[in-house]
């Protein structure tokens, strides 16, 4: 009998024994990395804006279509009618994102319209020659 209890006490022994070892083990492992936390390291964003414009112009270079041979062209100069027509402009936009760095690609389309009026005249003998 004294082998019977002594062999219970050796179980006991090594089955705490065990325990010891297995929360051991537990408590060096590191925990798991969220998912969210994963997820966020690295984004790709696609999207797409459009919208209408209105634009009034400012030409730096005046020109004409025509050069007059007796009075100054300035007097040929167009006016402007500002905000008239409506304009559009729709783009791509595409971010990739990764761990604080963000590079993005955004091509647009852009579409500016301009209205003017002149103080051309041109009066000539036919119906033919009247502009």
């Amino acid at each position: 009998m004294i082998l019977k209890d002594s062999s219970l006490e050796s179980r006991g022994i090594l089955l705490l024994l065990f325990y010891w070892i297995s929360i051991a083990g537990f408590g060096q492992m590191k925990p798991d990395k969220n998912p969210l936390e994963s997820f966020l390291d690295t984004q790709f964003w696609l999207g797409l804006r459009m919208g209408i414009n209105y634009s009034e112009a400012f030409p730096e270079v005046r020109s004409s279509g025509f050069s007059p041979i007796n009075y100054p062209s300035n007097d040929l100069r167009k006016s402007y009618n500002a905000f008239g027509l409506s304009g559009a402009h729709m783009g791509l936009e595409m971010n990739f994102y990764y761990r604080g760095f963000s590079a993005s690609f955004q091509p647009t389309f852009k579409r500016n319209r301009y209205a003017y009026t002149s103080e051309f005249v041109w009066v000539g003998l036919l119906p033919n020659d009247q502009f």
